[in-house]
């Protein structure tokens, strides 16, 4: 048998001497976000959106879908500032809604991988 050498982690590892440091800024993550949003959402299904409800209607159902994703985003973010917990996708609808609503949200995230 052939000797292989050992995987070289020395470019993953970090020291005790280094630091990791957090360097994106909120105009860098504002900027991924919008731009994540632009591409998956806009431009690839505009052109269904618009033969199907006109311009009119897809600016309208753009704004009502953009409307919808604020509104939830906003609550998440004053949950998350509420109880700044790990799991929190989990135990939000546990505590704030009713404890069988976060046993069937952590059960579709469990089944989720599972079925994929």
């Amino acid at each position: 048998m052939e000797h292989i050498p050992p995987l070289d982690r020395r470019p993953y590892h970090a020291y005790s001497r280094e630091y990791l440091d957090r360097s994106l800024l909120r105009p860098h993550l504002t900027g991924i976000t919008i731009s994540g949003t632009i591409g998956a959402g806009l431009f690839i299904s505009a052109g269904e959106i618009i033969a199907v409800s006109g311009s009119v209607g897809a600016i309208f159902s753009y704004l009502v879908a953009g409307l919808v994703v604020a509104s939830t985003m906003y609550c998440l973010s004053e949950m998350v500032t509420a109880r700044p917990l790990t799991g929190a996708l989990i135990t939000f609808p546990h505590h704030f809604v009713e404890p069988a609503l976060g046993f069937a949200v952590a059960t579709v995230y469990w089944y989720t991988p599972h079925l994929i």
